[in-house]
């Protein structure tokens, strides 16, 4: 059976290949058989795909000519380029449902939103070089404004770059900690005390965090200082164990379990890690959990795993809003003096992975 290929990917393909070739305003694109063949779409897939773009002024459809890049060069398109560091079409997942708020908002205030994002399984320089590599194109396409969502570590040189770009930008759940730079994200630091709290109010007194492979990103490192600190404040320790990705294999995920031996309590620095954890501990043992664990995002993934994961939420749907709102705000001004950093409360949503043991 023949893949189904969306037209929202063939936009993607075309408006890369635009990039990759260097392609100005005027020149002429791939037919679109040529296109069809190349992303493996139905032509009618691939005709829904190029109408949708000519609508947003990318490219032009002549007829008996062809496709060809628009004649304004995108300058009346009201593009907005959004940087994602994945993106995944489950509903709930934190990152899909605020990325799916900012364009919403974009697009009731009449601008274009285009989303890019790097392939999955690259981390460290080489996933910089990528997202640094698709902000250029997003440059070439002449957007109005930016919104840049990168897991780059704290001290990358990606946010260097950002700083040198004269085009409005908002950065969105991560950031190199300086206050050069707009952004709207979860006050992690606090995520972690509340995450603490509730631990220590069951009773726990021996725990760990769990991180993902973007443990050296800024959200990531203020969500695993605020949890420790709280404990500190209680005279607790904490164990700190290895990175868990998707494409984590067993041995990972048993050195993991071996790390967690000695304790009760798990804050696992989002549901998805805490939920692969809870998951292979069940194979292995075969038994009920009795390990307690606490997520970050309150996906919808919490209610659907047994125990169902107590999770903290960051209410994507407000953080993608706010942070539309405020490139929105940077464009009507006209200038950007002054940068304004938004932290969001987030909430402990109680259900029944931690136990009360006190």
């Amino acid at each position: 059976m023949k893949k189904h290929i969306s037209s929202a990917r063939v936009e993607r393909y075309i408006i890369a290949y635009i990039a990759d070739n260097t392609l100005k305003c005027e020149d002429r694109l791939q037919s679109i058989r040529v296109i069809a063949e190349s992303t493996g779409a139905s032509i009618s897939t691939v005709q829904k795909a190029t109408a949708n773009l000519a609508r947003k002024n990318i490219i032009e459809t002549r007829l008996g000519a062809g496709l060809f890049v628009a004649k304004e060069n995108n300058d009346q398109a009201n593009l907005i380029g959004i940087l994602s560091p994945h993106f995944d079409s489950l509903s709930g997942n934190f990152m899909t449902d605020a990325i799916f708020s900012i364009k919403t908002t974009l697009q009731l205030n009449g601008y274009c939103p285009i989303t890019l994002e790097p392939p999955s399984g690259i981390w460290g320089s080489e996933r910089d070089s990528l997202e640094k590599d698709l902000v250029k194109r997003f440059l070439s396409f002449n957007v109005k404004g930016l919104i840049v969502a990168s897991s780059a570590a704290e001290n990358s040189k990606f946010w260097s770059f950002l700083k040198r770009l004269n085009t409005p930008l908002v950065c969105f759940n991560n950031s190199d900690g300086s206050d050069q730079l707009n952004l709207v994200t979860s006050d992690n630091h606090t995520a972690g005390i509340i995450a603490a709290k509730h631990f220590i109010e069951r009773g726990h007194t021996s725990l760990a965090v769990v991180t993902d492979v973007f443990a050296k990103s800024l959200s990531e490192k203020e969500r695993v200082a605020g949890f420790k600190e709280e404990l500190s404040r209680h005279n607790l320790s904490c164990e700190t164990c290895s990175n868990i990705s998707r494409s984590s294999d067993d041995q990972t995920f048993k050195n993991t379990i071996k790390c967690l031996k000695n304790v009760t309590g798990v804050f696992a620095i989002n549901d998805s890690t805490a939920i692969q954890l809870m998951t292979h501990i069940q194979n292995e043992s075969k038994t009920d959990m009795t390990l307690s664990f606490l997520g970050f995002d309150d996906s919808i993934l919490c209610d659907h795993v047994k125990p169902r994961l107590t999770s903290i939420n960051q209410f994507p749907k407000i953080a993608g809003e706010r942070t539309a709102k405020l490139l929105l705000r940077i464009l009507a001004d006209g200038c950007d003096l002054e940068k304004t950093q938004i932290r969001l409360k987030p909430e402990l949503h109680i259900r029944d992975s931690v136990s009360n043991i006190s």
